[in-house]
């Protein structure tokens, strides 16, 4: 079977944004098949309705790899809880499974269920920066790391790998392509 990729943006975001287009091109070149839908709302962060829409626009396999951006995280925590296969791969940049100071986040669960988690997903990828101005740093990546194993890839100075509000402009991101290929 084919390698499914399928990137899922944060909140306030779009398939166009940041460096998802970039990831996007990359691994169809590859000939992988890349799902890369846009949330409806993105900006009302409502767990539920963000799980109805993921699971209309894609189905988990054995070969499926997730990436998620920021809160794309929590969402992919939850489709991984309630996955009837174990996948291949979730990556994460700058994601956070705790407050990060703004708030009740309603994207996150008031727990998960790690051991539906990590068996169902074969291998854990954590990318965060030291000065994730989110708070979505090397310390939540070391958090999710603790929790489910996996490797962490803290890379110096990269914010939030992308935001309007921060100008931390991150259109091409080959450290991620490879992390997804690996």
């Amino acid at each position: 079977m084919k390698n499914q990729l399928v990137l899922i943006h944060g909140d306030h975001a779009s398939s166009q944004d940041n460096w998802l287009p970039y990831i996007a091109k990359a691994l169809k070149q590859q000939r992988w098949d890349v799902v890369s839908p846009d949330i409806p709302d993105p900006e009302d962060l409502d767990l539920e309705r963000w799980l109805e829409f993921l699971q209309g626009e894609f189905e988990m396999t054995k070969d499926t790899v997730l990436v998620g951006h920021s809160s794309g995280f929590p969402v992919i925590m939850s489709l991984l809880e309630q996955s009837p296969v174990q996948i291949k791969k979730a990556v994460f940049v700058a994601g956070f499974v705790e407050d990060i100071g703004f708030g009740v986040d309603p994207i996150l669960q008031e727990s998960y269920d790690w051991d539906a988690v990590r068996a169902n997903c074969a291998e854990f990828v954590f990318v965060n920066s030291n000065n994730d101005p989110y708070n979505c740093d090397d310390k939540q990546g070391r958090i999710m790391m603790d929790t489910l194993g996996g490797i962490q890839v803290i890379v110096a100075d990269a914010m939030h790998f992308g935001t309007d509000e921060y100008d931390d402009v991150c259109e091409e991101f080959p450290l991620l392509v490879k992390l997804i290929e690996d």
